[in-house]
């Protein structure tokens, strides 16, 4: 009994490294792929951002949602009170012809755990399936970004517990703790920010590639980082299904083993830009 005491203990411990939040209030952000809101709850509730400045999204219709999430229309309702731009039906492969997002900049995108949520079972149809969701994505992002300097930092190859081991010939801001220069500026270029779980299948997506080795014709861009993904360091939120709850509302789908969860969050920014 007290040795299952301690590894319930253990399990609930949080990693003994500088969490990253790559979010400050001075942001502009675009949530993307939202499921039931608490993402963006978490933003305004955990981390000060105002909620005048976020604007996240669902895919799903409002009816939908509420359907697969019963539980967020309350969330919704505060949040819309409290003056976040809420939107339906935002596809996001399309983000450039939603009305209340193609005219706006942003200094965050962010996407996460994209999926396509298709239920296909051949593995390399899913893995196509999802690839060209993340590039129709990293195309619609990018006439969305602030427009300005780059957010790379001087030094080249620091790293420290948490941070990339891959792609060190184009990554020069590798650091788990570390914010790429004056990344909340807007005098700086926004930024895209991907989690996923990094794990098989979803490796097998290459989505980094996907964003840095784009086919002729598509937005090119630069990694500046990536870091492990800790939903604690964000109360209140849980990842779901897109398919829906099944029936539970407060057990996240991420699956944790001592404390940690097997997600990272990769940052991206355009390679250039044309002010």
């Amino acid at each position: 009994m007290e040795s299952q005491k301690v590894a319930v203990k253990k399990a609930h411990t949080l990693p003994k490294v500088k969490p990253v939040i790559p979010y400050s209030p001075l942001d502009t952000v675009l949530l993307v792929g939202e499921g039931d809101f608490s993402f963006a709850n978490s933003l305004v509730s955990a981390h000060n951002l105002p909620p005048k400045n976020i604007t996240a999204t669902s895919y799903d219709s409002e009816a939908t949602c509420y359907e697969k999430y019963p539980w967020c229309q309350r969330t919704v309702d505060q949040l819309k009170q409290q003056g976040m731009k809420i939107l339906f039906n935002v596809d996001a492969k399309k983000l450039g012809s939603i009305k209340d997002i193609k005219s706006k900049q942003f200094t965050k995108i962010a996407f996460n755990f994209p999926h396509t949520g298709k239920g296909i079972t051949d593995q390399d149809r899913n893995i196509l399936s999802n690839q060209e969701l993340l590039v129709d994505f990293f195309k619609s992002t990018a006439s969305l970004l602030t427009v300005g300097s780059s957010n790379v930092v001087a030094s080249k190859k620091r790293k420290t517990a948490g941070s990339d081991d891959s792609d060190q010939e184009d990554v020069e801001n590798v650091a788990s703790d570390e914010e790429p220069t004056n990344v909340s500026s807007s005098k700086t270029r926004g930024t895209v920010l991907v989690t996923l779980r990094d794990a098989v299948p979803y490796t097998l997506w290459k989505m980094p590639e996907l964003a840095k080795k784009p086919s002729a014709g598509t937005p090119k861009y630069k990694q500046l980082r990536s870091f492990a993904f800790h939903p604690q360091h964000y109360p209140g939120y849980a990842h779901r299904r897109t398919a829906g709850h099944r029936g539970e509302r407060e057990i996240p789908v991420l699956k944790e083993k001592d404390g940690l969860v097997n997600a990272r969050t990769w940052e991206f920014e355009l390679a250039s830009q044309t002010p």
